[in-house]
């Protein structure tokens, strides 16, 4: 059976109320991240912060992945020696040395990058009450989409110097005290047509864990789009059949299901194997890399109406795609 992730990777309610970002309190064995994606016509870059506390030692961490759109990805992650998170109104600001990381605004200072990005008129992919409903309070972690914003940014390496006033930015957070088993989690943004995609799936990541029976065989799911002004979203999905899965577990992924609110989705997610790199996710030692992202993928998405037999149909390239753990 396909084993991936989540309920554990879903947004909060309210967030599209600007009330999405839910504080944890500092305690141990707790993991909180940011993870940021910006995209425009040149290239797409991605930069993750956060922190993982064991005990009574916390390990910050901050890394950078970079993607020309031409099959070349590089990725430079770093340990800060110290950090501090401000929260407060809604809002947070992560700081280390060499790095600061709000919603609206990440710097990024060291010896080979300088990068400022600035993040406006934000907008929502999610409606109320949220994908985790009615699940939050049973879940060991969690996961916030900000929503997707209008983007500027700077950007300095010691080959590359690129400005841009044209780009869209995606943010989003998790946290909790149990990094999920295993998932799949993808991001797209279409620029010329103003459109943007988050999927995200897999193996829930219950506080209490449920019978083997069900937890063997129940993946939990989550597709969110905003098409310009229209707000498209199937979750939870909630899967209990092998046969509507294909997978190849690394580079291809490919659902269908008859949702309970009558849409019918299908949707297909692959990337060249060759564009997949090792990402930073939460470990028992701080940080291990057992995630593979590529920022090369193509998505073909289908919803159908069953009552109506109206379609929307969509397809995106240059989307992230990532494959976690057990995937």
């Amino acid at each position: 059976m396909f084993s991936v992730l989540l309920l554990a990777l879903m947004p909060v309610m309210f967030q599209s109320l600007g009330l999405g970002f839910q504080p944890c309190v500092q305690q141990t064995n707790q993991f909180e991240g940011w993870y940021a994606r910006v995209t425009d016509e040149k290239c797409s870059f991605a930069i993750i912060a956060g922190e993982n506390v064991k005990g009574q030692k916390a390990y910050p961490m901050v890394s950078y992945i970079f993607n020309d759109q031409s099959g070349k990805t590089e990725r430079k992650t770093w340990y800060p020696d110290r950090y501090s998170v401000d929260r407060g109104n809604n809002d947070f600001i992560w700081r280390s040395n060499g790095c600061s990381f709000s919603k609206d605004h990440i710097k990024l200072n060291t010896d080979d990058l300088n990068l400022d990005v600035s993040f406006v008129n934000r907008r929502p992919l999610y409606l109320l009450p949220g994908p985790e409903f009615p699940f939050e309070k049973a879940l060991s972690s969690h996961w916030n989409v900000f929503g997707v914003a209008d983007a500027s940014y700077q950007l300095k390496t010691a080959d590359t110097e690129i400005k841009s006033r044209t780009a869209k930015g995606h943010i989003e957070t998790n946290w909790g005290q149990e990094f999920p088993e295993s998932w799949v989690w993808s991001q797209a943004i279409d620029l010329e047509n103003d459109v943007q995609l988050v999927f995200a799936g897999g193996k829930p990541s219950p506080k209490f864990k449920p019978p083997h029976c069900l937890s063997k065989q129940m993946t939990v799911w989550s597709l969110a789009i905003r098409d310009r002004g229209m707000l498209i979203n199937l979750n939870p999905i909630v899967n209990y059949q092998d046969s509507n899965i294909e997978t190849d577990h690394k580079s291809f992924i490919k659902l269908k299901h008859d949702h309970f609110t009558s849409k019918r989705l299908e949707i297909e997610l692959n990337a060249d194997p060759s564009t997949f790199i090792d990402v930073p996710i939460p470990s028992d030692d701080g940080w291990s890399f057992n995630a593979f992202e590529s920022f090369e993928a193509e998505i073909s998405l289908k919803i159908t109406d069953v009552f109506t037999g109206t379609t929307y149909q969509k397809k995106f390239k240059n989307a992230a795609l990532e494959f976690g753990e057990g995937a």
